[in-house]
């Protein structure tokens, strides 16, 4: 079975390197911004830290790069009487 976009990204910002939108590319992900927020929503959390990447025109373009921090906890079950 292979792994969806959310895992491919999950699994990529849990390395050292951690993950910006370019890098995301290669692994499937168009829209890594929008990922990152529909995980955040699930309970992930992640660190973020802005950078500086070359681009093709010879200047410089800004964007994120993410490490994930945090899975989402297990719900306590409720105490029963």
């Amino acid at each position: 079975m292979s792994k969806t976009k959310q895992q491919a990204v999950i699994e990529a910002t849990s390395t050292k390197q951690g993950l910006n939108r370019f890098e995301a590319q290669a692994i499937g992900d168009s829209c890594l911004n929008s990922t990152i927020s529909h995980l955040s929503k699930k309970g992930y959390r992640f660190r973020t830290e802005w950078e500086s990447v070359p681009n093709r025109f010879g200047g410089t373009t800004h964007c994120n790069r993410y490490w994930l921090i945090g899975k989402p906890q297990p719900k306590a079950q409720e105490a029963t009487s």
